[in-house]
């Protein structure tokens, strides 16, 4: 027998039937895919990647942003060891510096493998990602040692 979907808006995350998939909606209006055990998956969220082929000098890595959404949260992973200071990244979206964010790659223990976060500041108009709108990761270059990163811009959906 095929799974049932059962769409709740305004309901609260809640495990259902083994034989259903429940799509719930929070309170901000965010959609979730809830499974039998009540594991919860956002609906609305998309990922825009950035590559950048190194740290270690002033530049930039774009991407394009497929939908309009609001940024949650960037990670960044570092592909080789970085030498000499710490490398400072912000972002900006279609030009626009997004508030609130940085990310610092610490050269100390630095290693291939290594992730760093940051979170914008909430509601700011800066972290209005609008689709089409150019996604835009900059490193200051202030590190040494040539390495890769590739960073990954977390956005919750603001228009289907």
């Amino acid at each position: 027998m095929a799974a049932g979907i059962d769409l709740l808006l305004g309901a609260t995350a809640a495990a259902v039937d083994s034989s259903h998939v429940s799509i719930q909606a929070d309170a901000s209006g965010y959609l979730y895919k809830v499974n039998s055990s009540g594991t919860t998956y956002p609906l609305d969220e998309f990922y825009v990647t950035t590559d950048m082929t190194d740290v270690s000098t002033a530049s930039s890595a774009f991407n394009v942003a497929p939908a309009a959404g609001v940024l949650q949260r960037v990670y960044t992973v570092l592909h080789s060891a970085i030498t000499g200071a710490d490398a400072n990244l912000t972002a900006e979206f279609a030009g626009v510096a997004v508030n609130g964010f940085a990310i610092v790659v610490a050269q100390s223990g630095s290693a291939a493998g290594d992730i760093d976060t940051d979170t914008p500041t909430a509601a700011h108009a800066s972290t209005d990602v609008a689709a089409g709108d150019a996604v835009e990761l900059i490193t200051d270059g202030a590190s040494s040692t040539a390495a890769r990163l590739t960073g990954v811009f977390i956005f919750k959906r603001t228009a289907l």
